[in-house]
């Protein structure tokens, strides 16, 4: 797909708009403020507390070729689940349970993806 290509265009239910698109080279700088930001709040990700810096994020951009979306969410987690199975249509193709450990508890990590 070409840079800015549409992948998803939807709304919140609060009826904000959401677009996921193939990101730009212009984007680079943005994706990486976004990255650091989430890593460093206290959220469901694996990479809490690591740092991307922007020469990493260059050197992935360019050799990225989207061709499917997969993701994982911690079962303890069931509102990103929903959103992702719902809004995004995203489909559960693996449980491991107490896979991940999360504020101290092994809960199950689903795995989703998606075909783009």
């Amino acid at each position: 797909m070409k840079p800015g290509t549409i992948v998803f265009r939807g709304q919140t239910k609060k009826e904000r708009e959401i677009i996921i698109r193939y990101p730009l080279k212009s984007d680079v700088s943005a994706l990486r403020n976004y990255i650091n930001t989430l890593s460093r709040e206290k959220t469901f990700i694996r990479f809490q507390g690591e740092q991307v810096s922007l020469a990493d994020e260059k050197k992935y951009f360019v050799s990225y070729k989207l061709k499917i979306i997969t993701l994982g969410v911690f079962a303890n987690n069931p509102i990103a689940l929903k959103m992702y199975q719902k809004r995004f249509d995203l489909k559960e193709y693996g449980r491991l349970p107490q896979g991940i450990k999360h504020r101290g508890k092994f809960v199950d990590h689903i795995f989703l993806y998606k075909r783009v």
